[in-house]
């Protein structure tokens, strides 16, 4: 006499909510008569980018849907802010911003990321 036993399996894939992202740097301010400032958004796996903000010569600058990777170089004087920013949702995956800029003695980094990893089955 022989068994044979068939088991079947039904799973529903579960469903991963979107992250919402609001990154923001620290703030610094430039001590240096002029600054050259590298800033980059960058961003991997499933996400959408709204907005991505940085700060340059003029003070605030938005930039809506930006085109992901993107990087700008900026040179700001004495006094000026440096930061930057994003608005956007993460699936599974990440979102980065971020800025640094150097001087022969000192280095300024600012970063801010979001991320949503998750194993779907």
């Amino acid at each position: 006499m022989s068994v044979l036993i068939v088991l079947i399996s039904c799973g529903k894939e579960k469903e991963v909510p979107e992250w919402d992202c609001q990154l923001q740097t620290f703030e610094n301010t430039v001590s240096q008569d002029q600054l050259q400032v590298v800033y980059k958004l960058e961003a991997q796996g499933e996400f959408t980018v709204a907005s991505w903000y940085y700060y340059g010569v003029n003070g605030k600058t938005e930039v809506l849907n930006p085109q992901v990777p993107s990087e700008i170089n900026v040179t700001l004087s004495s006094q000026q802010k440096m930061q930057a920013g994003a608005v956007g949702k993460v699936i599974n995956g990440s979102i980065k911003v971020g800025y640094k800029a150097t001087t022969a003695d000192t280095t300024y980094i600012g970063v801010d990321q979001c991320l949503q990893l998750s194993e779907k089955k």
